[in-house]
C-alpha cells in the first residue's frame, strides 16, 4: 500500500491510511470534517502568484493615506499584505544560521491511534520554545540600519515577545515589548533576561497593540506585528519548506490557527511547491476568530481556557 502523508507545524501529520488508502478522508473523518467543511486556503498556488503580483506591498511603518495613525498598516483591510514564494525562500536563506531546523518525526503512538502515519514538526525545540522565532528574526534582519538603531516594538502575551527579545539580543537591536497584565511571569522575566524593555499594561492584546503602536510612533520605533507583518508571515512559511523536505510523501498539512500568520505562510510555501497537498487550519472552538473572519462575522470573543498556551 502506498504511503500517504500530511503535515502540521508544531505537529506534522504524515498520513498513511491503513484502511482504504485515502489519508485525506481519514483525516477529515477523525477531525469530524466533511468535504464541504474543509477550508483550503486559496490564492496560494504558483499560478496565483502571477495573478497577485500587482498587489502593492506596503512597508509596516508607512500607513495608507487617510488611515488613522493608530492602525497598524499590516492590518489595514483596504491594503492587504501580499507575500510571494520568493519571500519565503529569502527568509529560509537569511534565518538559516539563527534558528533551529527542527526535526519532523513520526509519532508511533498517534499513528497507531489514528490509523495513519502522523508526523510532528517539533518547533518547541527552538531556543524560546516556539515557531515565532522564524518570523521575528527575519523581520529584524530586514530592518534598515536606522530602524535597527531606533529599535523594534511589539505587543504580545508571550511567544512573539520572547522571540523578538532573544533575536534582538543576538542581532544587537533594542527591543520593547508590551505585554498584558496576565502574561505568564516566566515569559515576562525571560524577555527581560534577554534584554528587552518590558511594559506590562492592558487587560487584553488589543489594548496592548493600541498602546504599542502609539508608543512606536512617539519613539520612532518599528512596530512588528506578530502575525500580519509580511516578513513574519514569510518567516513562518519556512516551516512548510522544511516539512516538504523532511517528509517524502505528504497528503495534508494541519496547522494550528491563532492570528493566522503561521497558516498563511505555511500554506503559501506548501501550495506553491505541492498544489495537491491539503492544508487544514485548526483552531480552538472557544476562540473561532478565523472561522468568524471567513464568514465575515465581527463577533466579540470571550476569553476561555483551552489546551493552547
Amino acid at each position: 500500500m502506498a504511503t500517504k502523508n500530511a503535515t502540521l507545524p508544531n505537529s506534522a501529520v504524515n498520513g498513511s491510511d491503513k484502511t482504504d488508502g485515502n489519508a485525506t478522508a481519514i483525516l477529515e473523518k477523525k477531525a469530524g470534517i466533511n468535504g464541504s467543511g474543509v477550508v483550503e486556503i486559496k490564492g496560494l498556488t504558483s499560478e496565483d502568484d502571477k495573478k497577485t503580483e500587482a498587489v502593492p506591498k506596503i512597508a509596516p511603518q508607512q500607513p495608507a493615506p487617510n488611515v488613522d495613525e493608530m492602525i497598524d498598516p499590516a492590518c489595514d483591510p483596504r491594503h492587504p499584505q501580499n507575500i510571494q514564494f520568493s519571500d519565503i525562500s529569502s527568509a529560509a536563506f537569511n534565518i538559516r544560521d539563527g534558528i533551529i531546523q527542527t526535526p519532523c518525526n513520526r509519532s508511533p503512538q498517534l499513528s497507531s491511534l489514528l490509523g495513519m502515519d502522523l508526523y510532528l514538526k517539533k518547533e518547541f525545540m527552538q531556543v524560546t520554545g516556539s515557531f515565532k522565532e522564524r518570523g521575528a528574526r527575519f523581520a529584524l534582519l530586514k530592518l534598515t540600519e536606522k530602524q535597527r538603531k531606533a529599535g523594534a516594538i511589539a505587543a504580545s502575551a508571550g511567544n512573539h515577545a520572547l522571540a523578538l527579545a532573544y533575536h534582538g539580543q543576538q542581532l544587537g537591536i533594542p527591543i520593547t515589548v508590551i505585554m498584558p497584565v496576565f502574561a505568564p511571569l516566566m515569559k515576562v522575566s525571560s524577555c527581560r533576561n534577554y534584554g528587552a524593555h518590558v511594559i506590562q499594561m492592558g487587560q487584553n492584546i488589543q489594548q496592548c497593540k493600541e498602546y504599542g503602536f502609539k508608543y512606536s510612533r512617539e519613539h520612532g520605533m518599528t512596530y512588528i506585528n506578530g502575525f500580519d507583518h509580511p516578513d513574519v508571515v514569510a518567516g513562518q512559511g519556512t516551516i512548510g519548506l522544511e516539512i516538504l523536505d523532511q517528509v517524502s510523501k505528504v497528503d495534508a498539512v494541519i496547522v494550528p490557527v491563532g492570528g493566522g500568520g503561521l497558516v498563511a505562510g505555511v500554506a503559501k510555501a506548501v501550495k506553491t511547491l505541492r498544489p495537491d497537498v491539503l492544508v487544514i487550519g485548526v483552531e480552538a472552538e472557544t476562540c473561532p476568530s478565523f472561522i468568524n473572519a471567513m464568514e465575515k462575522k465581527n463577533l466579540p470573543l470571550d476569553p476561555e481556557s483551552s489546551l493552547a498556551d
